[in-house]
């Protein structure tokens, strides 16, 4: 059952890294709903994925316009317990305009890792809460 599990992730995660080198615009040459669904299961089973698959949300989440997709890729990158996920998540928000809400969506996501303690190490906490303020 767990290496069923790793294959499918493996799968959803190698199919969003070409969705993500394809074209700058994805909705543009893919259809959404098939990398809505990659996005899902990923964030879904998030326990089961790894770096790849947050370093691949936080590039869809750059190629798309489309909101639900862009909320997808956040859900990933929350759900994933890992510092790139961590990583991705704080260089998504350095690159948002500072009034956007995406920007305010990634820092609410962040205080929230850090809330739960147990998500995020202390001094990585220290480090996100100096960058996003707190809430």
């Amino acid at each position: 059952e767990r290496m069923e599990l790793a294959r499918r992730v493996r799968y959803h995660t190698e199919l969003l890294q070409t969705v993500a080198r394809s074209s700058p615009q994805i909705e543009v040459a893919w259809d959404l709903s098939n990398v809505r669904a990659s996005l899902r299961f990923l964030a879904d089973n998030a326990h089961a994925a790894n770096g790849s698959a947050a370093k691949v949300a936080a590039k869809v989440f750059e190629r798309t316009t489309d909101s639900e997709s862009r909320t997808l890729c956040l859900d990933v990158l929350s759900q994933i317990n890992d510092k790139t996920a961590r990583k991705e998540m704080l260089r998504l928000f350095r690159d948002q305009q500072p009034n956007s809400e995406w920007r305010a969506s990634v820092a609410e996501r962040l205080r929230k890792a850090v809330n739960e303690g147990e998500r995020i190490k202390p001094s990585d906490a220290k480090t996100v809460l100096a960058e996003i303020g707190q809430p």
